[in-house]
């Protein structure tokens, strides 16, 4: 049987840590020392609300010199749906998965031991502040800097100082660089297609017996409500509330797009001119497509020329899981090939 493969991105990071001598790997590789008090994953959970939701650091290690890990993130009680393919079916139905239902050899255990369905996962490596992202669309380097904050702080491992974050910045070409040195930003455009999400009518079943989850729902009958960022934006600048209003389909083809600018008119002043550059830094997160940048010289830069990205072959094994032999060592590849981006 071949291999199946996944073609996807890897990003690049610079990590600013302003005023600490110690790089990101090193204090990744202190907070997981063979004489830390963190070696549990249990004690790496960082709850995100009440209704547990978490994320963490799942496995590590050291390859080659490169920090090399997984963050995971749970959404507690979570339910899976699929599809089944039936050809000969006048549409496809929708089939919840109960985990309670799955055989486990952790069932039979003594312990019931709790299961979760994975929300997202990522893979990241960390040469000095040098740091590689394999990111998926719900898990970026936003939550990653942010569970690293977490993890590193005071409210984890206590290694970095109160107050000094760690910034996970683009990193771009001397080109580049020197395009944006000699002529600052003037107008900052952030847009995106605005985005609805299907709402499955399911319908659980009491039976004791079978503790099944059962649902009616073909593909027709299936709803679809606003991104709730895109509902939270309306509401605050159009008066429009239109959070869970439902659709009858998705507004993937109906080509409206939900944009902000930010400018000065002729001239700033300083502090102008310093909040423009900032809300610019800021930007750090965002899908390269959803925005861009006009300079004071009247030309673009796209989002896309503030990212060092490349494609990457991820080979999967025959059971469908990533094979992280293969990748760690790409990503160790690509890593040092492309540090000499840094900032």
């Amino acid at each position: 049987m071949a291999a199946k493969k996944r073609y996807r991105t890897l990003f690049y990071k610079s990590a600013k840590i302003v005023g600490v001598s110690k790089s990101l790997s090193e204090m990744l590789k202190e907070a997981l020392s063979d004489t830390s008090n963190r070696k549990k994953v249990a004690s790496r959970q960082e709850g995100l609300n009440d209704s547990g939701d978490m994320r963490f650091i799942n496995s590590y290690e050291n390859y080659n010199g490169m920090f090399f890990s997984q963050l995971i993130s749970i959404e507690a009680g979570k339910i899976q749906s699929y599809l089944h393919l039936d050809d000969e079916s006048e549409s496809y139905p929708i089939k919840p998965v109960n985990l309670d239902l799955i055989d486990s050899s952790a069932s039979k255990t003594t312990e019931k031991l709790r299961r979760e369905f994975l929300d997202s996962i990522i893979y990241f490596g960390v040469i000095g502040n040098h740091v590689a992202i394999l990111q998926t669309s719900t898990l970026r380097s936003r939550q990653l800097e942010s569970y690293l904050n977490w993890f590193l702080g005071s409210s984890c491992c206590n290694i970095l100082p109160e107050n000094t974050p760690i910034i996970l910045n683009d990193s771009i070409t001397d080109e580049m660089r020197e395009r944006i040195t000699k002529s600052p930003a003037k107008e900052i455009s952030v847009g995106s297609p605005i985005n609805t999400k299907p709402v499955l009518p399911v319908n659980f079943s009491n039976n004791p017996e079978t503790q099944a989850l059962t649902t009616n729902a073909n593909v027709a009958s299936v709803k679809h409500v606003l991104d709730q960022d895109d509902a939270s934006l309306i509401k605050r600048f159009f008066g429009l509330n239109l959070s869970g209003k439902e659709f009858s389909d998705s507004l993937e083809k109906a080509n409206l797009s939900l944009e902000m600018t930010l400018k000065f008119k002729k001239t700033t002043t300083q502090n102008g001119q310093e909040l423009i550059d900032r809300v610019a830094t800021s930007l750090r997160h965002l899908d390269p497509e959803d925005y861009y940048i006009k300079l004071n010289d009247k030309s673009t830069i796209r989002g896309g020329d503030l990212v060092v990205a490349g494609p990457i072959t991820v080979h999967m094994t025959e059971s469908g899981a990533v094979d992280e032999g293969i990748l760690k060592n790409d990503m160790h590849t690509w890593l040092v090939k492309n540090a000499n981006h840094s900032n």
